[in-house]
């Protein structure tokens, strides 16, 4: 018999027990960039349109990508009309639906949201001065309610012209709460 070796064979594999690695990712999430938003702007479905105080129809015709206030200066407090040209990107105001929200932003550049409520189209006849006048006395009750009581905004779009008038379409929006 032979002397048994004090040095440990060389084909002897040593187990080592290892604990699993564990690697952690720290996910760094910035905040969204604040998109810069120019004081009286109207967000329409991702749209913005400028708009003015009280340029009327002869502004809007001049430019059809803006809107104009009408009857008065855009206010949280009160009713406020605005008005654009269907050929314009107001256009967008006839496809607001159920939940859709509107934000104005005012002259200083502070944000007004306004979720959609309800839209009536208005049949409305020539003047002779470039505008018109409501046809029916219950849309004119309509408008009566939606423009001069609570703090609803309207936004008005020409929809529709015939020989003797014009149709608008008033899209009603209460505030955001």
């Amino acid at each position: 018999k032979l002397p048994e070796s004090k040095t440990e064979p060389k084909n002897k594999v040593l187990e080592e027990t290892v604990a699993p690695t564990v690697t952690v990712k720290e996910e760094i999430v910035a905040e969204p960039a604040k998109e810069k938003v120019e004081p009286q702007t109207l967000k329409i479905k991702g749209n913005t349109i400028k708009w003015y105080t009280e340029i009327g129809q002869a502004g809007i015709n001049a430019d059809h990508n803006v809107a104009t206030t009408w009857g008065g200066d855009f206010s949280p407090e009160r009713s406020t009309l605005i008005a654009g040209h269907d050929d314009g990107p107001m256009f967008q105001a006839t496809k607001l639906e159920a939940r859709d929200v509107v934000s104005v932003f005012d002259k200083e550049g502070k944000e007004f949201q306004y979720r959609f409520l309800k839209k009536k189209v208005i049949s409305m006849v020539y003047d002779g001065q470039g505008s018109g006048f409501v046809e029916h006395v219950e849309d004119d009750q309509y408008l009566g309610t939606v423009l001069d009581s609570g703090n609803y905004l309207n936004l008005q779009v020409c929809v529709e012209y015939n020989a003797s008038g014009y149709k608008v379409m008033i899209a009603t929006l209460e505030p955001v709460k």
